[in-house]
């Protein structure tokens, strides 16, 4: 599946997990056992691209999977970064009220700013498993982009890839 398709599928179908552009890349390629596999170029969700096979009795490529050709659908825009951050403190918020009721003698105050400190926003990188780190030679050049733009992300904040 082209690269903005499956952006836009993460976001139409998981809108609170991938609120942003960036949540949606770290995903695919930093979060390791993600669900996604490169494949002809392309990084496919394994739900698509696998099948169980009852003879052998483990997953295998569906002989029948065909490369994504549609041309991109924008349906849910993914929310932009002050809407996120926005976003970000009310959820903070929440969860330090939640934590306030059963550790009251912790302030909302305390609680708030231990979620803002301990919140990641990049999965840990593992250059054994993370997709960034396995691009194929057969690279499209639309995921070949992709992994640039999250490779420069990672970089303004200060992650060396």
């Amino acid at each position: 599946m082209k690269p903005e398709r499956t952006l836009q599928r993460m976001y139409d179908e998981y809108p609170k997990l991938f609120p942003v552009r960036q949540r949606a890349l770290n995903h695919l390629f930093c979060v390791i056992g993600n669900g996604y596999s490169w494949y002809k170029g392309e990084v496919v969700s394994d739900n698509d691209l696998f099948i169980w096979d009852n003879k052998i009795e483990r997953y295998i490529i569906d002989p029948d999977y065909k490369i994504d050709e549609e041309s991109d659908i924008i349906s849910t825009p993914p929310k932009t970064e002050e809407e996120y951050k926005k976003y970000m403190e009310d959820w903070h918020m929440f969860l330090a009220h939640l934590r306030h009721r059963t550790c009251p003698e912790t302030s909302i105050e305390e609680h708030y700013k231990d979620l803002e400190h301990n919140f990641r926003k990049w999965y840990p990188l593992s250059k054994k498993y993370s997709l960034i780190y396995e691009v194929p030679d057969d690279v499209t050049p639309e995921w070949k982009a992709l992994v640039e733009e999250c490779k420069e992300l990672l970089r303004k904040d200060g992650i060396e890839i």
